[in-house]
């Protein structure tokens, strides 16, 4: 099987062998130990990248359309129009080739650091979610651990994968409806999570706003961590506000005596970056991703009104 696939991932992306190819692998898919050999041809750079790419999809989809237990896709069965499973959700993943993908998926994502990865990085982080997505808390509690040690000083590659993931991870938490398991999961991943979160935003946010020139492409990385950095506080706050950012409630939205970073970053336009269309779309996404974290506090009921208004009042001449 090890040598068969990478040439059958070949095939499928020739138009005359693709449906030969494509039933071939549907056979293999049920096999134990199918799903952990494929993120092994992802991480090989040894292989075409049209290859990988078509394997990482691939393992990407078996994962969401396999993972549930026949038991749990039943019950969601009663509420929805499908009459009955699948042939995918019909032969579950292993309970073993479980244990192992989830082993490896974090150190996968990282080890896919190099700049031409990013797709099929991109493609792992949301396999890490999408198992998360069941699999978090109880059957892989130490998820975000694994994620906040992989966070960098230095490399951005890494970080902005890093916390693409977590984002994908959380962000589903911001519709849910409001229980104890989930607020006991919330707070779980904030045991983990927080301070790590905080140094990063700190580092990552002196850096940027201190910015007079830069290349585009290390812009384009700061920009982007900064934008999901943004977009975790919201993710983490939408809730419930936890204590830790309750705590940090005058760093980031400021006081009488010091703007918070929400408003330095809604005021940051640099002139030196105004030459360039690429920068001002970093600029310009930073400051709609800061007015959606500010615009949550005046309908939170657990935020202090005195805050608010005050911060409204700085706020909202800024945006206009």
């Amino acid at each position: 099987m090890a040598s068969d696939v990478p040439a059958l991932f070949a095939a499928s992306l020739v138009i005359d062998q693709r449906k030969a190819a494509e039933a071939h692998l549907e056979a293999l898919a049920g096999q134990k130990g199918f799903l952990p050999h494929l993120l092994q041809i992802v991480l090989d750079r040894s292989q075409p990248m049209q290859v990988r790419q078509a394997a990482c999809l691939y393992f990407k989809n078996q994962i969401k359309q396999r993972w549930d237990d026949v038991s749990v896709v039943l019950e969601r069965l009663k509420f929805s129009d499908q009459m009955c499973l699948s042939p995918q959700e019909e032969t579950p993943i292993p309970t073993q080739d479980k244990a192992t993908i989830r082993e490896n998926l974090v150190a996968s994502m990282v080890n896919l650091s190099d700049p031409s990865d990013k797709l099929v990085r991109t493609q792992v982080g949301e396999t890490v979610a999408a198992v998360a997505r069941t699999d978090f808390p109880d059957s892989w509690p130490d998820l975000v651990s694994r994620l906040v040690s992989t966070l960098s000083p230095t490399d951005y590659t890494i970080n902005l994968s890093v916390l693409q993931t977590a984002h994908n991870v959380f962000a589903p938490w911001k519709s849910e409806i409001r229980s104890d398991r989930l607020y006991s999961t919330i707070n779980l991943a904030l045991s983990h999570f927080v301070d790590p979160y905080f140094a990063l935003f700190r580092a990552t946010a002196s850096h940027v706003i201190s910015l007079d020139t830069v290349d585009a492409s290390a812009l384009a990385l700061l920009g982007d961590s900064m934008d999901i950095l943004f977009s975790l506080y919201y993710d983490l706050t939408a809730q419930d506000l936890p204590p830790a950012f309750e705590d940090a409630h005058d760093e980031f939205f400021g006081n009488e005596k010091e703007e918070g970073w929400l408003l330095k970053f809604l005021r940051w336009d640099p002139p030196s970056l105004r030459s360039d269309v690429s920068s001002l779309d970093i600029v310009f996404g930073l400051f709609l991703i800061v007015c959606s974290a500010i615009r949550l506090f005046p309908y939170r009921p657990d935020a202090n009104p005195n805050y608010n208004i005050g911060d409204m009042r700085t706020v909202y001449p800024t945006v206009q």
